[in-house]
């Protein structure tokens, strides 16, 4: 495998093109770590938020909120747009949005209780970008 060294001039550019990750967000990192809790990576983090910039997605499906970490990415990402996001867990859910509230996206992200596999066909209208984080519970579909 060939690597690519990465000078500090390309390092501060590529900084540049993603938000810093704030005290919201190193909380519920801190907490996944503690808690066992499955949350995307910071850089996984970021692609998702240059993903959703870049297409200019305003309105964006989640499948597996766990307690809103990628969620805030993707709604940074989205410029004003708003998060549709499904999580069976009450009390994960209920961190969730206690989550996208700190983060500012309180009014922006709708966190729905709820299996996405039965939730999906009550859905209205389109979405712009989508993230499946559940996989493992579509295995023999």
């Amino acid at each position: 495998m060939r690597t690519v060294d990465v000078t500090d001039d390309l390092q501060a550019y590529l900084d540049g093109l993603v938000p810093p990750r704030d005290d919201v967000l190193a909380r519920i990192e801190e907490e996944a770590h503690r808690e066992s809790i499955p949350i995307v990576d910071p850089h996984e983090g970021q692609l998702l938020y240059l993903l959703v910039k870049v297409a200019g997605a305003k309105r964006i499906l989640e499948l597996g909120t766990a307690t809103g970490y990628s969620g805030i990415w993707l709604l940074r990402g989205a410029n004003g747009g708003s998060l549709t996001t499904y999580e069976m867990d009450h009390e994960r859910a209920d961190r969730a949005r206690a989550n996208f509230s700190a983060a500012g996206f309180g009014n922006q992200a709708l966190v729905l209780e709820e299996n996405a596999k039965d939730g999906l066909e009550k859905l209205d209208g389109r979405f712009d970008a989508c993230f499946i984080d559940l996989l493992n519970s579509f295995r023999s579909e």
